[in-house]
């Protein structure tokens, strides 16, 4: 049986061409969800990594999860990258278990736009009221505002201090990934 079931994905890879989609199912994202498409994308894309069945979509993101999803989207987007990717995810993955802010967020994955957008990035088109000019991640914050990837709130400000959950990374390298693949 297992030859069988083997010897048919063989056939279906080399005969159907090379992506063989495999749609993700987690019993806490029902297929209804706002973020079931992104997150089933991200999975079967192998970008996102789950293990359990779950996805525990409401818990806060960690730095050691947003570098395994920085460096699978890296890889993802540009295979040769295997240096870069690694050099992410041992960078950003000490102090795994902590909790990742936006600031952070947008640094990491400016790295990766830079690493793999061609040509001329987009210019920052708005600022935030609470990213001073001297900030740290500015330039961040305002390429991955200009490309589209991430966004501030209604009130013009960003919030970098912020934390993200993981329904909500999904999104964002989802995002990312479609952007950047085109």
């Amino acid at each position: 049986m297992k030859k069988a079931v083997a010897t048919a994905l063989m056939a279906a890879f080399v005969f159907g061409g090379s992506s063989i989609t495999f749609a993700a199912s987690f019993s806490d994202v029902p297929a209804g969800h706002w973020a079931y498409p992104a997150v089933t994308r991200m999975v079967d894309a192998g970008i996102i990594k789950s293990g359990d069945g779950m996805f525990y979509g409401d818990k806060m993101v960690t730095r050691q999860e947003m570098a395994q999803m920085a460096s699978s989207l890296l890889l993802k987007l540009s295979p040769n990258s295997t240096a870069e990717a690694k050099t992410i995810l041992e960078d950003w993955s000490k102090g795994g278990d902590k909790d990742i802010t936006r600031y952070e967020i947008a640094l990491m994955l400016a790295d990766v736009y830079g690493k793999v957008h061609k040509g001329n990035p987009p210019a920052a088109s708005k600022s935030f009221s609470d990213v001073p000019a001297n900030h740290w991640a500015k330039k961040s914050v305002d390429l991955m505002a200009a490309a589209g990837f991430m966004e501030g709130y209604g009130d013009g400000t960003f919030r970098g201090d912020n934390t993200m959950k993981r329904f909500e990374a999904a999104l964002l390298i989802d995002n990312m990934y479609r952007g950047l693949s085109k």
